[in-house]
């Protein structure tokens, strides 16, 4: 079975996305990932129920700029959209990709768990983009 590796300038391969990163500008800071807040015994489940919880508010705050442009002024439109609407998208779709991302690697030993996964991270990276 081929295996998902993860790799860092390290001479030794690092399987950990989550690893710490020598270039912090505040070390530890990357990743603050709180488990008992997010009721997981791990960091990829707390990403994971971050995520599911994550996900339908910024969908929802992206449907609402959506709707809002509309009613707007149409000199206003571009500088509603360019400022607030698109990030809004964005953040909606970087969210969708970071949970597809992090099941695929949680269950990476599972092609067919990490097959479902990859094909909806490749699209919401693509959308994100």
């Amino acid at each position: 079975m081929r295996r998902i590796v993860f790799c860092a300038s390290e001479d030794q391969v690092n399987m950990n996305p989550l690893r710490k990163i020598g270039y912090e500008s505040v070390p530890g800071r990357t990743f603050c990932i709180d488990l008992k807040y997010n009721q997981a015994e791990n960091q990829l489940d707390a990403i994971i129920n971050g995520m599911q919880k994550t996900i339908p508010k910024f969908e929802g705050v992206a449907a609402g700029c959506t709707e809002m442009m509309s009613q707007l002024d149409e000199d206003r439109r571009i500088f509603f959209n360019d400022n607030l609407r698109i990030f809004c998208h964005y953040m909606y779709h970087l969210s969708k990709t970071l949970y597809h991302y992090v099941w695929a690697y949680k269950y990476q030993e599972d092609r067919e768990v990490l097959v479902s996964k990859i094909t909806p991270l490749k699209n919401r990276a693509l959308q994100a983009k």
